[in-house]
């Protein structure tokens, strides 16, 4: 793998792991941790692993919504709150967006991202245009 901080974006591939909610979890560790890895490199790789990484934490967060507005309607479906009508009523709509994106739509991103990340590399007018932001923060 090229010093292009693609490493956080190909460590996306971990989502095939295929158990729904852990394929999100396990594939948005290995990215935050990868894309984290690259800050030492230099700028471009520092930008790219900074997307992953960014990238991955929101997996990893959206998973921990679905899981625990899950498990509140589950303890109040149990406890026969009054609150239950409520989360039945706007529960969903909460739920299933979150879902989707916890299911489909999030481990889907990481796996193409993941190709891309092994195939195909920075352009060079990328990383100038990364370097040219870099130098002028500076």
């Amino acid at each position: 793998m090229s010093n292009d901080g693609r490493l956080g974006w190909a460590l996306g591939l971990v989502s095939v792991v295929g158990f729904p909610g852990a394929c999100a979890i396990f594939c948005g560790i290995a990215m935050i941790i990868g894309g984290l890895m690259q800050r030492r490199k230099n700028p471009v790789a520092r930008r790219t692993g900074r997307i992953a990484a960014l990238f991955g934490a929101s997996l990893v967060l959206s998973t921990a919504a679905s899981f625990a507005i899950m498990g509140i309607g589950i303890a109040l479906e149990n406890a026969g709150s009054d609150v239950e009508p409520f989360f039945n009523a706007f529960g969903p709509f909460v739920f299933a967006p979150l879902g989707i994106w916890m299911i489909i739509v999030g481990p889907l991103i990481a796996f193409i991202m993941g190709i891309v990340g092994l195939t195909v590399p920075v352009s060079r007018e990328k990383a100038a245009r990364i370097l040219a932001e870099h130098a002028g923060v500076h």
